[in-house]
């Protein structure tokens, strides 16, 4: 659908903006779910496609920042498609 589209490209254009590269992108057999593999991590994002995808980005732009200056990585993923809360494994 549009709005899917439109989510998508939205998240890869904030992504891009802060000179981050998408590795891959899948929607998983979840409903309204997004997958973004960023290049070089050994994570993928988890988005929410109904929700705010601006939003999403700056949550996970947040904790990346805050993992960074831990000198932590996430193993598998970072979920922010909860609003005001992100998580990761």
């Amino acid at each position: 659908p549009k709005e899917d589209v439109t989510f998508i490209t939205t998240v890869l254009f904030q992504l891009s903006s802060k000179s981050i590269t998408s590795e891959v992108i899948k929607l998983p057999a979840v409903p309204n779910e997004l997958h973004v593999k960023i290049a070089g991590a050994g994570y993928y994002i988890k988005f929410n496609i109904v929700g705010d995808a601006r939003v999403q980005v700056g949550a996970y732009l947040a904790v990346k920042n805050r993992l960074q200056s831990q000198n932590t990585s996430p193993s598998e993923y970072i979920d922010v498609r909860v609003e005001d809360r992100v998580y990761y494994k």
